[in-house]
């Protein structure tokens, strides 16, 4: 199994690229954008060994990315999990609650127990975000079966 990400690429993926081997395979550059250092972190503490971005698993080769992008589809449908980046501008900007903190949340402590608030309206972050304004974003997470949606205010489960 494999996790998929969705997120907006923005300036910080504009010059990255992967270093090919020999046998044309593509390695992980050493500086890779935040948010998908971030998606690999959370990959693995979710027990999963795979994370599918677009950036280094669809071919730069026209033919072959073409036909790729006609499947994307299928990537997002059968990946159990989609992590949703749906914070900041671009692809540097992280996951909140991972690399960077999220805004606060109100919290209320009675004896060992604590109340913590969450936004009523957890779908106002994720539509008045970068992120909802792309069609592929759009895309992926209708089919993805489920989404770890990471905001600046919290991170749900859609």
């Amino acid at each position: 199994d494999f996790v998929a990400l969705s997120y907006v690429w923005g300036n910080s993926a504009a010059n990255l690229q992967g270093i090919r081997t020999q046998d044309g395979r593509q390695m992980l550059p050493e500086y890779c954008p935040q948010t998908i250092e971030d998606a690999i972190t959370v990959t693995k503490n979710l027990g999963f060994r795979f994370l599918w971005v677009d950036f280094f698993c669809i071919s730069r080769d026209p033919e072959t990315r073409h036909c790729q992008i006609a499947k994307m589809d299928l990537i997002y449908k059968t990946a159990p999990l989609t992590i949703v980046a749906a914070a900041g501008e671009d692809s540097g900007y992280g996951l909140p609650g991972i690399s960077r903190p999220r805004k606060k949340q109100l919290e209320c402590q009675f004896g060992e127990e604590v109340l913590v608030s969450v936004r009523l309206d957890v779908l106002h972050d994720l539509c008045t975000s970068k992120y909802s304004t792309r069609a592929w974003t759009y895309q992926e997470r209708l089919f993805s079966e489920r989404s770890l949606v990471f905001t600046d205010h919290q991170i749900f489960l859609e």
